[in-house]
């Protein structure tokens, strides 16, 4: 999965597929790219620009806690993208406790080979 919006329907939507894909036993790695990064930034920036974004801050903003269940399975993974962090200006200690580590997008692009890819922006 690449996650390359700080929208929150967006991020909602990922959260929910990694979680719902790892309780089916599947293995999932998040890309976080470009302004995905900002989400996972430990004073996190999320973006409501849509309305449906509005709907989800009232009703249920909390789209940590689908990630936190696919990582408790230990099936997730995720991952921030290098040139990204280097954008943003961030390193691993500025990132969510939820970010396993910053890889490169070949590092990405190897260990996803022969896996499904799905894009959010």
């Amino acid at each position: 999965m690449i996650l390359g919006t700080n929208e929150l329907s967006s991020i909602m939507f990922a959260s929910i597929e990694a979680g719902m894909r790892t309780s089916m036993d599947d293995s999932v790695i998040m890309f976080v790219t470009m302004d995905g990064v900002r989400a996972f930034l430990k004073n996190s920036e999320i973006s409501q620009t849509t309305k449906t974004s509005a709907m989800i801050a009232k009703h249920d903003p909390d789209f940590r806690k689908y990630l936190r269940e696919g990582k408790e399975s230990g099936l997730l993974k995720i991952y921030v993208c290098y040139y990204a962090a280097e954008i943003y200006d961030v390193n691993k200690k500025d990132l969510d406790e939820l970010v396993d580590d910053i890889w490169g997008i070949t590092k990405f692009s190897i260990e996803t080979e022969d896996a499904q890819i799905i894009p959010i922006w």
